[in-house]
C-alpha cells in the first residue's frame, strides 16, 4: 500500500515538472516572438509572464539579464528610445510584478521595452492586432 501511495505521487511529481518546463519553454517562445528574435540572449530569464489572447493578442514579461547582453533583446525589431516614460512600473492587469524602476524604455511596432539604470532588469509589453 505505501508504495502504491509513493507511485502515485513520483507521477503527479513528473506530470508537474514536464508542465511547469513546457510553460518556461512556452514563455520563451512568447517572449522571443514579441521581440521578434530567433533566440534569446543566454542570460534572459523570465521571473514572471503571463497575458490573454481576445480581440487583440497581449503579452508582458518580467525578466532579468546581464546588462552585456541587453543590447540583445532590442535588435529584432527597429526599437527607437521613447523620451517619456513611467518612472515605476508595479502591476499590470495580466501579472503581478516586482517593481521596477524605469531608467530608459524603448517602443516598436506595439512592442515596449522598459528596463533599470543598470539594464539588469527588463519590462517587455507586446500587443497586436
Amino acid at each position: 500500500m505505501k508504495k502504491r501511495y509513493i507511485r502515485i505521487l513520483a507521477i503527479i511529481c513528473a506530470i508537474l515538472a514536464v508542465a511547469f518546463i513546457r510553460r518556461s519553454q512556452l514563455d520563451r517562445s512568447k517572449l522571443r516572438h514579441a521581440l521578434n528574435l530567433r533566440q534569446l540572449p543566454p542570460t534572459t530569464r523570465i521571473v514572471g509572464a503571463g497575458g490573454e489572447s481576445w480581440t487583440d493578442y497581449l503579452f508582458v514579461a518580467d525578466l532579468t539579464i546581464s546588462p552585456d547582453h541587453f543590447d540583445k533583446l532590442l535588435s529584432g525589431r527597429n526599437f527607437s528610445e521613447k523620451k517619456y516614460f513611467p518612472e515605476r512600473v508595479e502591476s499590470d492587469a495580466y501579472l503581478k510584478l516586482r517593481p521596477l524602476n524605469v531608467s530608459r524604455s524603448w517602443f516598436s511596432s506595439g512592442c515596449l521595452v522598459s528596463a533599470n539604470e543598470a539594464k539588469t532588469r527588463a519590462y517587455v509589453r507586446y500587443i497586436s492586432d
